[in-house]
């Protein structure tokens, strides 16, 4: 088995770059979950809008939207910011994840109350879900690789 990069095909690379870009995203996401979690105070809000993403095409050409989290702190000061780990389509059967009104529940960093995380299962789950992913496509693309350089098993 002799392997050339200058054969490779460089599909691999780039799925492997991309999963390593997905591990990077999802351990941010969740170490900045667990920091709000860690010092943050609890909230009750609401969708106040769906806003649309620039420029943004989703799954089936559906436009993409971030909601808009509307929420009174502790000290009775309104906060209406743009969630940014919220993207969904607006009205999707498929992934409903936000509709304007719908309540929620924030976790906001009480030194920086725009810094906040909505608690729930999708929210939870993007971080471990990009990791989990990134992991997916690097072996695949070792994988690959190494079944295209002629090693079956």
């Amino acid at each position: 088995m002799n392997i050339d990069l200058s054969d490779a095909n460089y599909i691999e690379i780039v799925v492997g770059l991309i999963g390593v870009a997905l591990i990077v995203a999802g351990s941010g996401i969740s170490a900045k979950r667990k920091k709000i979690i860690a010092v943050g105070i609890k909230a009750e809000g609401v969708v106040f809008a769906m806003e649309e993403e620039a420029g943004s095409i989703g799954v089936n050409g559906q436009t993409l939207y971030s909601p808009i989290i509307r929420f009174v702190t502790i000290d009775k000061e309104w906060v209406t910011e743009k969630y940014t780990f919220g993207i969904s389509s607006k009205h999707s059967v498929i992934n409903p994840s936000y509709k304007e009104g719908d309540k929620v529940t924030v976790i906001y960093d009480p030194k920086n109350i725009k810094d906040f995380v909505i608690d729930d299962f999708n929210a939870k789950a993007i971080g471990p879900v990009c990791v989990v992913i990134g992991t997916l496509a690097i072996i695949g693309s070792i994988l690959y690789f190494v079944y295209q350089s002629g090693f079956h098993f």
